[in-house]
């Protein structure tokens, strides 16, 4: 699994500030396009791999306190149709 490394000079408990930093500055504030649930799944997932973990669709779905496993499901899909995160070849969600 890939998971995102801290360039240098970032403190490690830095990395989720400097990849939401790295996200707001591509492609023309691509990241302000996300609802606010969408920014919250997307800096859980981040933090998850960061420990590598792969968080569960029921996880998000707790954490973040949507109302169906459903819910989660769909804004993962669609984090991973924008490009944010992807599934490896064991199915686990990794940051891209």
């Amino acid at each position: 699994m890939a998971y995102f490394k801290t360039p240098k000079g970032v403190e490690e408990g830095n990395r989720i500030g400097y990849l939401v930093d790295k996200w707001e500055a591509e492609e023309n504030t691509r990241f302000d396009s996300l609802t606010d649930t969408e920014k919250k799944v997307l800096v859980f997932i981040a933090n998850e791999v960061l420990y590598h973990r792969s968080p569960s669709i029921r996880a998000i779905t707790e954490v973040v306190g949507l109302k169906s496993s459903r819910s989660g499901v769909q804004i993962v899909e669609a984090l991973i149709s924008r490009g944010y995160i992807k599934r490896d070849e064991r199915g686990e969600l990794e940051v891209v």
